[in-house]
């Protein structure tokens, strides 16, 4: 299964003129001058003009994204990212057809999203789990063996998008190298990643046709607040990149597989279930529309 991950980001990179180490490396150097500043965690980057040299001709060039960074004794601060210097990966389906993009924070990571990612929407397991505390006070995600399995709110062909999220900040991994792996965590608000995720030149072949179609952020609690989903979405819409609804978790999601007790093979994924009062569960995915993001940009 690697080997054909590798093959297949190798035909990637070809294409697009570059090798893989280039792809992941770092990206030109950029200056803040008419970078629009938005506020809190949330400084998108946008597109701006690029003179090409004395061509006389005029094309869209990327400005960069203001994210936010830890150092070691924990005190944030800002810098600015591109998509060449931050860790991503092309994510294909069961036949080897570019369907989305990881984000990943290690190798691990990275296969356990291109199992789910990689199972045709009939063979994709949504089964219930729960968080369990452990003796030292952390917490795991556990399967429920003993209950049905979840709808699905999409269908087949659906895009996929893998990454990690707290609901209010998105991860991504900047600067790879031997030393630091696939790279330091630095976060995005809601709309930034959106925009990240939307501007990505992996997903340019995926911009919608006219059909109707649908894409899932798999990105633990991107749905817990509807007003911050809508944030993201907007990006998707505005670049073309959907025209259905974007399917958010609303709670811890866990994508990948395993092997049942039976001895057989499974790809799930799987969002943490929470009940009301009256034990009636809650909504597992968020679901927005273009309907949604309209009304939420006419109330702005």
């Amino acid at each position: 299964m690697f080997c054909h991950v590798v093959e297949r980001l190798q035909k990637v990179a070809r294409a697009e003129g570059s090798t893989l180490a280039d792809r992941l490396g770092h990206g030109a150097a950029h200056t803040r001058d008419g970078l629009e500043m938005d506020t809190g965690a949330d400084r998108a980057g946008e597109r701006s003009v690029a003179d090409l040299g004395d061509s006389g001709e005029w094309a869209p060039a990327p400005r960069p994204f203001y994210a936010r960074i830890e150092d070691d004794e924990g005190v944030s601060r800002w810098r600015t990212i591109d998509h060449g210097q931050v860790s991503s990966v092309p994510a294909f389906d069961s036949d080897g057809e570019l369907v989305g993009v990881i984000y990943p924070s290690d190798i691990s990571n990275q296969m356990s999203s291109q199992t789910w990612i990689g199972s045709t929407s009939e063979t994709l397991g949504t089964p219930q789990s729960f968080l369990a505390k452990l003796a030292d006070g952390s917490e795991m995600i556990l399967i429920s063996r003993d209950r049905p399995h979840d709808p699905k709110p999409w269908g087949p062909g659906a895009k996929k998008i893998n990454l990690h999220s707290t609901g209010d900040e998105y991860y991504f991994y900047a600067d790879p190298s031997w030393k630091d792996g696939y790279g330091t965590p630095v976060t995005l608000g809601p709309r930034s990643a959106g925009r990240f995720v939307a501007t990505d030149p992996i997903l340019e072949p995926l911009s919608v046709d006219g059909e109707p179609d649908e894409f899932v952020v798999n990105a633990c609690r991107s749905g817990a607040e509807k007003d911050e989903a809508i944030s993201f979405a907007d990006e998707l819409f505005k670049a073309e990149m959907v025209k259905g609804q974007v399917h958010f978790p609303t709670d811890t999601s866990l994508g990948g597989g395993g092997t049942l007790p039976d001895g057989s093979q499974e790809r799930f994924i799987s969002v943490v279930s929470n009940y009301d009062a009256n034990g009636n569960q809650l909504p597992l995915w968020l679901s927005v529309t273009e309907e949604d993001v309209a009304r939420a940009r006419a109330a702005e």
